[in-house]
């Protein structure tokens, strides 16, 4: 069966970017066009000044990419993905969007180079964090009510494992970086870093094998019993290339509260033992559940809020992914090994908000 995958995948792929084109009207790719004020903004902070202070000057922007030729210190596109709006983040670039997929990463080291070699390291986990919450979240679903516990326990156990990704076929179309000065508002203590953006763009059709890759190893590791059917398999990768197409824009707001929501998973679990981990993920996240103000749209917010009240840390997870909030489900997949990736969104977020 795991054989056939890929077959599927492609067949899936192919139909999903024909409906994308004939949407449209014609055979190229959508392009949404954004307000004028928007497109003429070039950035959210001054631009003829060499430090731009934010935070009650605790940090300082103290050079960025193209300072001397002028260029903003924060150009736009790098505030969307700081969002996770990545689709938009292309379109201030001058990128169609509508058929292929755009992620972006954000990454800080010591200097250039060190953000530079951490981005290229971390790529495949984002990456592959992605998937993993894209899978939990239709194990969560009514779609996926036919596969038995034992396949629903197997499956969330091999993810665990699965940590990385083979990426194929990813172009980058931007990169920005900003040296950085933070000031800790209680010893004084300053901190030198770089905080590096990127944008990648992937064809349809390289996503789709991505996808198909990183399900086909976590199926292959499961015992022949607990395997799911084909059409089970058809219908999780359906959903998975679905969330690659329509992931949820956040405000900045939105995007806070997840990264607050992400902290404290991470620091529930950052000084205990592979073992005792996840159980204190559970506990912090049914407390997230329960605690957290979730900051959406009304609509989404009552129907998160409803399904998500009260909930016991033993069903937390499955809650989380099922609720339609992205500051539960992302807070769900936290793992220390995530304290990069979330420490530099941080400090983009204390830069750019």
């Amino acid at each position: 069966m795991c054989k056939r995958i890929f077959y599927v995948i492609a067949a899936l792929a192919m139909v999903i970017s024909g409906c994308a084109s004939n949407k449209s009207g014609d055979a190229t790719p959508k392009q949404k066009k954004l307000p004028a004020v928007a497109v003429a903004e070039q950035s959210v902070k001054p631009t003829n000044e060499s430090n731009t202070r934010v935070k009650a000057n605790e940090t300082v922007i103290v050079d960025w990419m193209g300072r001397t030729a002028n260029a903003p210190s924060n150009p736009n596109w790098i505030v969307e993905v700081a969002c996770n709006n990545y689709d938009n983040a292309a379109e201030r670039l001058g990128r169609p969007t509508g058929t292929n997929i755009y992620r972006g990463l954000i990454i800080a080291g010591p200097d250039l180079r060190g953000a530079q070699m951490r981005a290229d390291a971390e790529f495949a986990r984002t990456i592959a964090k992605e998937l993993h919450e894209s899978i939990n979240v239709f194990l969560a679903s009514s779609a996926s009510q036919s596969m038995n516990d034992a396949t629903h326990e197997a499956i969330q156990e091999r993810l665990q494992t699965r940590s990385e990704v083979e990426i194929s076929g990813a172009k980058r179309v931007a990169e920005f970086w900003q040296n950085v000065v933070e000031t800790d508002s209680v010893s004084g203590k300053q901190t030198r870093q770089t905080v590096l953006y990127r944008l990648f763009e992937f064809d349809r059709q390289d996503w789709a094998a991505i996808t198909g890759g990183y399900v086909q190893k976590i199926l292959n590791q499961l015992p022949q019993r607990q395997r799911p059917n084909e059409r089970e398999v058809t219908s999780m990768l359906q959903n998975m290339l679905n969330d690659a197409r329509h992931p949820i824009e956040m405000s900045q707001k939105e995007r806070v509260a997840q990264l607050e929501a992400q902290q404290k998973m991470l620091d529930a679990q950052i000084n205990l033992m592979p073992a005792q981990q996840r159980d204190a993920a559970r506990i912090e996240l049914a407390k997230i559940n329960s605690e957290t103000a979730i900051t959406m749209g009304k609509q989404r917010a009552d129907a998160s809020v409803a399904r998500t009240d009260a909930i016991a840390a033993s069903n937390a997870e499955r809650a989380a992914y099922a609720s339609g909030s992205p500051i539960l489900r992302t807070a769900a997949s936290v793992v220390p090994a995530d304290a990069a990736i979330i420490d530099a969104a941080q400090l983009a977020a204390r830069i750019l908000f």
